[in-house]
Formats: C-alpha cells, sequence, structure tokens
C-alpha cells in the first residue's frame, strides 16, 4: 500500500502571526501547487518566514 506522510511542526513564529489554521492553509496549498504543476513531492515544507517547518514522504 502506498501513502503520503506530511508532518509539519506549528511551534514558531509564523503559526503564532498569522494564526495556526492560515499559516497550515498556506503550506498546504503551496504542496498542493507544486503536486499539480509536476507531480513532484516537495521534500521540505517551509513556513512563511523562510523556515523549515516540515517534511512530506512517499511511501
Amino acid at each position: 500500500m502506498e501513502k503520503v506522510i506530511i508532518k509539519i511542526k506549528t511551534e514558531n513564529a509564523a503559526f503564532e502571526e498569522v494564526g495556526v489554521g492560515n499559516e497550515l492553509a498556506r503550506i498546504l496549498k503551496d504542496m498542493a501547487d507544486q503536486l499539480e504543476d509536476a507531480y513532484n513531492f516537495p521534500k521540505t515544507l517551509m513556513d512563511l518566514n523562510g523556515n523549515k517547518v516540515g517534511t512530506v514522504e512517499y511511501e
């Protein structure tokens, strides 16, 4: 069985500045755009401030 694992840490300033829901939505929309354009799983997820906050794995 194949699966996608998305891990996102919500402990930094970007999530406090715009709210957890807003920042999660922005990150997931960005990931979705990358998938739609090239079926390319981003390995690293970045917050609004350019910090690494998560990973995507395809198994």
